[in-house]
């Protein structure tokens, strides 16, 4: 039976923290850099829900290109919106 055996130099544990460190965070602007451009899509909105309060909802989330809230030609809400 054949065994493949890995061997590397023997690193100190905050070596390897920092290394896992930096991998988290590569990831972490990997995932952040392939979500922007992205809408979101919110449905089942309060009658009053403006479109100054759903930025103000959002923004600790992330930067807001767009927010505004769907509505008919009678400016009654449509209850729902699209947030990019």
């Amino acid at each position: 039976m054949k065994k493949n055996v890995l061997s590397g130099k023997r690193k100190k544990k905050n070596e390897r923290e920092l290394e896992l460190k930096q991998k988290f965070e590569q990831s972490m602007k990997e995932a952040v850099d392939k979500s922007q451009g992205l809408n979101l899509y919110v449905k089942k909105l309060d009658d009053t829900v403006t479109d100054e309060s759903l930025r103000e909802y959002f923004a600790p989330f992330g930067t807001i290109t767009s927010c505004k809230v769907m509505r008919d030609p009678n400016g009654t809400s449509k209850a729902n919106v699209y947030v990019s």
